[in-house]
């Protein structure tokens, strides 16, 4: 039988102990299960000093406030997804989808990591659309998490309405690009169909609308223009060849942040750059930096019979005796996208060519 100052000692043993945590480790899950925004702003506090038992209340507020938010878009985005519709061989990814509870990174992550691998085999427009659904979505979630977060460091209050209004304005933002871009492509079917000649500036025009490309529909639409003007500029003299030159080094760039941007790279864009029969030193620059994008993007898959293509024409030229620049940049691109597919007599010859180590990253 317990006396009275075994139950006095019992009341005073911390509450996190008979859970059997110690206080950090309670913190630590605590935090583990908030939502983006409340566990930031936690972090944030108890990096300044303060008490998270003090804070606790307040961030358990946000959390509430950032669960029902991402629930309603949520909800928007599996309507969309509905509405638009899939392929019967999607349907598995879009239940899983389904499932998801809350906003986990992680959980996205690993899933839109399928989703591609599974893209860069099948190469379907439809599981092209979910991915780029999917990646708009968890684009919105930091965009406005990026926003409630710069309010709460300005001292407001965590407000239900607020961040929703500055979720509704940037999705109005959003879709306002996507119609200026539309209204661009428009414009530029008019132009050719009144014979006007399309240059370096109407492909720069394109180039400048990234946040449009993120539906893939119109990124499809986009680079078809991008690819078709420039194919067909005009290179008889220094002059236009310097510009053709500048044009495809932006549209390197382009390629550079869209990736990150739609969640994937195109197949008609990595045919662009391989199908022009060699790499130059910009497209070698391309494609080494994209590297670490397209393999944490699980899309490397895609690059494996252009490579394998270009890996062929550069054996025929050695055993002929050559082995250009150029064929040094196909070598040097393989070898950090497929090394198993350069054949040992060509990994000799790309050591031995010294222009090809004057590259730096």
């Amino acid at each position: 039988m317990q006396d009275a100052s075994d139950e006095d000692a019992l009341h005073k043993i911390p509450y996190y102990e008979k859970m059997g945590y110690t206080k950090k480790q309670l913190i630590q899950k605590t935090l583990k299960d908030l939502m983006p925004v409340a566990r930031r702003w936690a972090v944030d506090r108890i990096n300044n000093g303060e008490d998270f038992a003090i804070i606790e209340d307040e961030i358990m507020e946000i959390d509430f406030i950032e669960v029902k938010l991402y629930a309603k878009m949520n909800a928007t985005f599996l309507q969309s997804v509905h509405i638009h519709g899939c392929d019967h061989k999607d349907i598995g990814f879009v239940e899983e989808l389904k499932a998801i509870e809350g906003f986990d990174q992680n959980v996205y992550n690993k899933l839109l990591g399928r989703m591609r691998k599974s893209y860069a085999k099948e190469k379907s427009r439809s599981l092209e659309y979910l991915i780029s659904k999917t990646t708009e979505y968890v684009r919105k979630i930091h965009d406005v998490g990026r926003s409630a977060f710069a309010m709460l460091k300005d001292g407001k209050q965590p407000d239900f309405e607020e961040w929703s209004a500055e979720q509704a304005l940037q999705d109005r933002v959003f879709e306002e690009n996507k119609l200026f871009l539309k209204q661009t492509i428009k414009h530029l079917e008019s132009m050719q169909s009144n014979k006007v000649k399309l240059g370096v500036s109407e492909i720069r025009l394109l180039l400048n609308q990234k946040d449009g490309c993120r539906r893939e529909k119109l990124y499809h639409l986009a680079e078809e223009w991008i690819i078709n003007i420039y194919n067909s500029l005009p290179s008889s003299t220094a002059e236009e060849k310097a510009a053709q030159e500048q044009i495809y080094k932006e549209i390197c760039a382009f390629v550079y942040d869209i990736v990150p941007l739609t969640g994937r790279i195109s197949v008609n864009m990595i045919n662009f750059i391989f199908d022009r029969g060699f790499l130059s030193p910009m497209s070698r620059s391309l494609l080494l930096k994209i590297q670490p994008r397209i393999n944490s993007l699980s899309m490397t898959p895609l690059f494996h019979y252009p490579l394998q293509r270009m890996l062929k024409n550069v054996y025929a030229h050695y055993l002929d005796g050559v082995f250009t620049a150029s064929d040094c940049y196909v070598v040097q691109v393989a070898l950090v996208y497929e090394p198993e597919l350069v054949r040992s007599v060509l990994k000799k010859a790309y050591e031995s060519y010294e222009p090809c180590n004057e590259f730096a990253m």
